[in-house]
């Protein structure tokens, strides 16, 4: 049985902006070759005492949340699948 070839992984950290993103934020990531995209929602505590994790509300940009996570994910990975 031959070895499993190995990818090179071409990663970048994809920070969370305001809005939805689109082909002018997807540009530069397949610019720099890049196949993996790490994606980071966003989440805090207000308090030890209590440290319950807050997320996906209502204040946090679009990126920051699970659904703007889940759009940014699905374009990338539309886009990226383009080059490889």
């Amino acid at each position: 049985m031959a070895p499993a070839k190995k990818e090179k992984i071409n990663g970048v950290s994809f920070v969370a902006a305001r809005d939805s993103i689109n082909d002018v934020h997807i540009n530069p990531v397949l610019n720099l070759n890049a196949n993996y995209a790490a994606i980071m929602p966003f989440g805090f505590i207000r308090d030890l005492k209590h440290p319950d994790i807050i997320y996906n509300t209502d204040r946090q940009w679009f990126g920051e949340t699970r659904k703007g996570a889940k759009q940014y994910i699905e374009t990338l990975k539309k886009n990226i699948s383009k080059l490889w």
